[in-house]
Formats: structure tokens, C-alpha cells, sequence
């Protein structure tokens, strides 16, 4: 699946070009002084460097800034989202007195009346900037400082969300490393499991696109559900080896990092209905495939250090090649 990894640098830079509350996706992906190296598809996208510009734009100038609009649900450029008769401005107001009296009667108990029980990460992003902007606000600490802080805060938040260890080192069955035919088997049999899943992804990889709504596409998001699952299903193989017991702990850090991978890539799916979770999906992705690299080392390694050599028509032929 060298290919999927490959083209994940390349989707992170099409996914940044998304905007999503009205220029927060571009600060959340890193907080660049500097906008991202122009492409095609860039080069039509504005990137706002200063936090103070993306709260103060109001594009149609209906009195709602953009990305208290976008956050709504609000056409930015229509004071009039779908020429109801009804502004804007008036939309949000009713809006913000429904959530008021919802947020009145969990107070009073009506727990099940939450509506933001099933909000989407992108949705929860969007109500706590929301309510960090209302708190600088009133505070009348608003300022391009104070903004940046807020700012930097949700992106750790996001950062930090969801790290899980999937495999433990006491889950695993070992063997001694004085078995060399055992340790030989092992290199062989990982060697063909992995080997055997880059061949099916390979049958059918992911086709990425110049075009970012080519990302959005059933195909791409088909294809990448399928390399969700081609991971996961490697990793419960790999998982039912037996291990030598000086590999027990790079064992496992690679079931971990395959494991990310295919949850990473299971997360970036949900970007045409939640593109937070989109977002740390595929960071994950990245974060995993490039570690893989050394970890294999580290087990190739481990097999010379021990004078395991594996012929050309062994499977165990990759680790001479890593």
C-alpha cells in the first residue's frame, strides 16, 4: 500500500484547500505564516493569514459575519439564504433563541431534549469557536492576540483527540530467539501477509485527483474505505503470528501503526458529512505510514543481527529489501 501512502501528502495538500468556517480549516492544518505552495487547485482558493480578517468579513453585509453564516448553514453572499423572505440576521436570532430555550430546559432536566447529542465533531468545533469568540467578545478582549490563542487551543484539542493503543506486548505469543527456524518462519510469514495486502490494494488503488472535489467522489471514497479495511484485516493477521521475543515490542508498535492507518483512513471517510473528523482521519493516516518505514527496519534488522538470511525466493525476501 506504498501507493496510498504516497498520494496521502498530496490529499493533505487538496484537503487543506477546503474552506470550513470560513477560513478555520486553513489554521487548524498548522497555523502557517505563509500560504501553501501554489497548484492548480490552490491558486483559486484565498487563504486569510490574519484570524482578526476571517472574523470580521460579512460579504453581503447583511450585519452576520461569513463564518458565523457558514456556521448556520447560511449562504455568506445572499442576506437572504434561499430568498425565504426571511434575513438572515432575522434566521440567526431565531436560531440562537431556540438554543437558548433547549439550553433553558436541559437545565431543567429535559437531558434528552439535547440536540447536540449526536453533533458532528465539525458541528462541535464550530459551536466552541462560536462560544470563544461570544467570551472575547464580552470580555472585550478580542483582539488578533487573544484570537490566535483560541485558536491555537482547539487546534491541540484536535490534535490530541483520539490517540488509542489497539495491541499490548502481553496480548502477543512469543518465543525464544534461540529458535531460528521459528524466527526465519516469522520473517516469512509477515513478509507474505504483507505482501499479500499491497497486492490486493494494488489491484484496485486509490486514484487521487488534481480537482478537490475529486476527494468528495463515491469512487475515491470507496476506494479508500477499501484500504481502510485492507489494513485492518492485515493487522488481525499479523496479529495471530507468534513472535520472537526480542521482536515482541517492534511487534507491536507495527500492529499499532497498521491499525491507525486503517482507523485513520476509516475517519477520512466521513469528509462529505464531518471534515474535522475527516481531517484527524487522515492526519493519522500520514502519521502512521511514516513511521512504518523504521519499524520495519528495526524488525530487518533484528534478523541480520541474528544471522537470519532469507533466499530471493522466500517471501522473506523483503526484509532484504527494506
Amino acid at each position: 500500500m506504498n501507493n496510498l501512502k504516497s498520494r496521502s501528502k498530496k490529499i493533505i495538500l487538496l484537503f487543506s484547500t477546503f474552506s470550513i468556517l470560513g477560513g478555520v480549516f486553513f489554521l487548524l492544518m498548522g497555523m502557517k505564516k505563509e500560504p501553501p505552495a501554489k497548484t492548480k487547485a490552490i491558486t483559486e482558493v484565498k487563504v486569510v493569514r490574519n484570524p482578526a480578517e476571517i472574523m470580521n468579513v460579512d460579504s453581503d453585509g447583511d450585519g452576520v459575519k461569513d463564518w458565523e453564516e457558514t456556521l448556520w448553514g447560511l449562504d455568506p453572499h445572499n442576506p437572504d439564504t434561499g430568498n425565504t423572505g426571511v434575513p438572515d440576521a432575522e434566521k440567526v436570532r431565531r436560531k440562537m433563541k431556540e438554543i437558548d430555550e433547549k439550553s433553558l430546559n436541559n437545565l431543567n432536566g429535559n437531558i434528552a431534549g439535547n440536540q447536540y447529542a449526536t453533533d458532528t465533531e465539525t458541528n462541535l468545533l464550530g459551536k466552541k469557536l462560536f462560544a470563544e469568540y461570544i467570551n472575547l467578545k464580552q470580555s472585550r478582549n478580542l483582539n488578533d492576540d487573544s484570537i490566535n490563542k483560541a485558536m491555537m487551543n482547539l487546534v491541540s484539542e484536535i490534535r490530541n483527540k483520539d490517540t488509542v493503543t489497539y495491541y499490548f506486548v502481553k496480548d502477543l505469543k512469543t518465543f525464544p530467539d534461540s529458535d531460528k527456524l521459528s524466527v526465519k518462519k516469522y520473517g516469512n510469514s509477515f513478509a507474505m501477509i504483507r505482501n499479500k495486502y499491497d497486492s490486493l490494494y494494488m489491484q484496485n488503488p486509490v486514484v487521487g485527483s488534481e480537482d478537490p472535489a475529486g476527494i468528495t467522489s463515491p469512487e475515491f471514497t470507496r476506494g479508500v474505505a477499501r484500504a481502510s479495511d485492507l489494513y485492518l484485516k492485515m493487522t488481525q493477521e499479523l496479529s495471530k503470528l507468534q513472535v520472537p521475543k526480542g521482536l515482541a515490542d517492534a511487534h507491536t508498535e507495527i500492529l499499532n501503526d497498521y491499525r491507525a492507518s486503517a482507523e485513520g483512513l476509516k475517519g477520512f471517510g466521513s469528509l462529505g458529512n464531518d471534515p474535522i473528523v475527516a481531517m484527524i482521519g487522515l492526519q493519522k493516516h500520514s502519521d502512521a505510514a511514516s513511521k512504518e518505514n523504521n519499524l520495519l527496519r528495526s524488525i530487518a534488522d533484528y534478523f541480520l543481527k541474528n544471522g537470519i538470511i532469507f533466499s530471493e525466493e522466500e517471501s522473506g525476501n523483503f526484509w532484504n529489501k527494506i
